[in-house]
C-alpha cells in the first residue's frame, strides 16, 4: 500500500513515514525502517527523535551495535542530548550483542548525563 500512496497523488506526510518506520522497527526490520527514513528525508521531511529511537529499538532487538552507534550519533547531533529511551536502547543493544561490560559503561554514561534507566521501556 505505501507504493500506491506514493503514486496516488495524495502524497505521504511526516506522520505516514514515522508510522512506517515505527512499524518496521518494531518488527525488528532495520533495513526497511532505514529505507523509509531515507524516503522521508527524500520527500523533504525531517525525521524526529521518535524515528531515530524506533530504529535504535530495532538495533537493540538485533544486537546491531554498529548501526545503533550510527543512529546514536545522528540523534546526538540533531537533538539536544539523547533521551532516557535512547540510552535504554543502547544498553539493550549491548546486552543483546553479548557485551554486558559495554552495557554497564553506557549505564554509567547515562547516569553522568543525569538520566536513569527506565524499566517501563519495552526492549
Amino acid at each position: 500500500w505505501p507504493g500506491k500512496l506514493m503514486t496516488s497523488g495524495l502524497g505521504p506526510d511526516a506522520t505516514t513515514f514515522s508510522t512506517l518506520i515505527a512499524c518496521c522497527a518494531k518488527a525488528g526490520n532495520i533495513d526497511i525502517a532505514c529505507e523509509w527514513l531515507r524516503e522521508m528525508e527524500n520527500h523533504g521531511f525531517e525525521p524526529n527523535r521518535m524515528c531515530y529511537n524506533c530504529i535504535l529499538r530495532a538495533c537493540s532487538m538485533q544486537g546491531d551495535i554498529k548501526r545503533a552507534m550510527h543512529f546514536w550519533s545522528l540523534l546526538h547531533s540533531k537533538f539536544q542530548g539523547p533521551s532516557t529511551e535512547s540510552y535504554n536502547y543502547m544498553i539493550a543493544a549491548f546486552l543483546q550483542a553479548g557485551e554486558p561490560h559495554m552495557a554497564v559503561e553506557w549505564s554509567l554514561r547515562m547516569s553522568k548525563a543525569g538520566q536513569h534507566p527506565d524499566r517501563s521501556e519495552e526492549h
